[in-house]
């Protein structure tokens, strides 16, 4: 849907920003949604915010749940490692914009936890794309997206 309605973000940047959003502390929601519907047409708009907003649910349920169930939108197993990849130096793109929608006047206050899994994500956001599969570039990605996974979860609980 975000193809056919010439969205600027992908599914995997659209997550992202909108699990950034929700985990920073204030938690605002219409920098997501400007963001995400530029350029998109006024009718095509309407249908993608409503399931932009049944999504928001979802994820917001999924993050206050606390149970470790949360789980970055990104490509299936099926997909080339390199697209996944990409995808979730995307991911980790959209969420350190929403973050940083939230202006954290003081970063410096932040526990050293939650500084280290921000800066973590940083440098997860310029992985690098392996030229071609390989196991061990298989279990790496798989540990990234599980830091990735705990690490939104810290960054959530710690803010709300």
């Amino acid at each position: 849907m975000l193809r056919r309605t010439g969205a600027p973000v992908d599914a995997a940047e659209l997550h992202g920003a909108l699990c950034g959003h929700l985990c920073s502390p204030r938690g605002e929601l219409n920098g997501w949604y400007a963001h995400s519907l530029a350029g998109v047409g006024e009718e095509q708009s309407r249908s993608l915010r409503k399931r932009m907003e049944s999504l928001a649910s979802e994820v917001a349920r999924g993050l206050r749940a606390g149970d470790m169930s949360f789980t970055p939108l990104l490509p299936d197993d099926e997909t080339p490692l390199p697209d996944r990849a990409g995808a979730l130096g995307e991911w980790c793109d959209g969420f350190l914009f929403g973050m940083g929608t939230a202006r954290i006047e003081n970063f410096d206050g932040v526990p050293d936890t939650v500084q280290e899994a921000i800066r973590d994500l940083v440098e997860i956001a310029r992985i690098g794309v392996p030229a071609e599969d390989d196991e061990s570039d298989e279990a790496a990605y798989g540990e990234l997206v599980e830091y990735v996974r705990v690490a939104v979860q810290l960054i959530h609980d710690e803010f709300n």
